[in-house]
């Protein structure tokens, strides 16, 4: 089956890559905006849903064809963030952010003769150490930050952020590759188990690894 993932994210891709898939991308886009959120999970899978919807009506309608698409954002008491436009606005995010909580929520959808085969949003707990204000006015005028739902990413210089995660590591990535292993082995997608478990170890690892 010819795969399609909606997103040209280089992590996300990876993450499809840690499962030894073969895959085509495609980036089409849809207009998003956090103003009238009222369900985050609705609004992650709905957005997620839109994505893969359009990329598998653009292409070839008479090959079999999975879309995998997802979509992050976060709350943090009643306020929902997806990435920041300015670096000002990078900067509001992660001043309501620090020294607290939020939750990322991270829909996952397959796509599938022209209906949806599977969707699941999960969702990770992040806590932020409490940062002073010189180093979050640095590091919001960063590229990192203004590529990144709420302003931050684990991965790079935002992971000094960060005090605790409950939940999946890979869902602050991209997606939760748990869930995506599950929804591609009901479709007959076998993923081996060596990279199963090597995934597992690896998620171990980097949640205890902080806070760093």
């Amino acid at each position: 089956m010819n795969i399609i993932l909606a997103s040209d994210s280089l992590y996300t891709k990876s993450l499809l890559h840690k499962l030894g898939l073969t895959f085509q991308v495609d980036t089409t886009a849809i207009g998003v905006s956090t103003k009238k959120i009222k369900d985050v999970s609705d609004f992650v899978l709905d957005t997620a849903f839109k994505h893969a919807q359009n990329i598998y009506k653009k292409n070839d309608q008479k090959n079999p064809k999975l879309v995998i698409a997802t979509f992050s954002a976060i709350q943090c008491g009643k306020k929902f963030f997806y990435k920041p436009q300015t670096a000002k606005e990078a900067l509001k995010m992660l001043k309501v952010l620090n020294n607290k909580e939020h939750t990322l929520f991270n829909a996952l959808v397959l796509f599938s003769n022209n209906k949806i085969i599977y969707k699941q949003v999960n969702k990770t707990i992040v806590k932020f150490k409490n940062i002073s204000n010189d180093v979050l006015n640095k590091y919001a005028i960063s590229e990192e930050a203004l590529n990144n739902v709420g302003g931050y990413f684990i991965q790079g210089e935002g992971g000094m952020f960060i005090e605790s995660i409950k939940g999946s590591y890979f869902n602050l990535v991209g997606m939760d590759l748990n869930s995506l292993i599950i929804a591609l082995e009901k479709l007959q997608i076998k993923v081996e188990d060596s990279v199963k478990q090597t995934i597992k170890l690896q998620e171990k690892s980097i949640k205890e690894s902080f806070p760093r």
